[in-house]
């Protein structure tokens, strides 16, 4: 049995980030985890969740893994969000898995969380199947 694909899920999406070069130029950094204090903007990894299908002639997973944006105004978020878009639409690979999607869920923009930063949150959709 083949382990849950969501590790290379992960790992490919923060390299396809991290390499996007108009994102990066927006943010200071894009966080799997966050001690302390962080300037802004950033971006930070959230939840990921996957959920098993099998049919009777392939094997795979609907994963959602949900990516947090801080920033100093709504603007700045919005225009995070609109470069990992275009970061998403440039094709998904992943070793050993076909991805048969890779799509926005959701995105929603929040009020001021406290005096210092706004937040995004995006969810992001895969489906994958393991490679036989």
């Amino acid at each position: 049995m083949k382990p849950s694909g969501i590790l290379p899920v992960q790992k490919n999406l923060y390299d396809r980030l991290r390499n996007f070069d108009t994102l990066m130029g927006k943010v200071v950094g894009i966080f799997d985890d966050i001690q302390g204090e962080q300037n802004l903007p950033y971006v930070s990894f959230g939840e990921i969740t996957s959920t098993e299908y099998v049919t009777n002639v392939l094997k795979g997973e609907e994963i959602f893994q949900t990516l947090h944006i801080y920033g100093g105004t709504k603007t700045e978020i919005g225009e995070v969000i609109h470069e990992i878009e275009k970061a998403l639409k440039e094709g998904f690979s992943i070793q050993n898995y076909d991805c048969h999607m890779c799509r926005i869920q959701a995105i929603e923009i929040f009020d001021k969380q406290n005096e210092d930063y706004f937040q995004g949150k995006i969810q992001i959709k895969l489906k994958i199947t393991e490679v036989l």
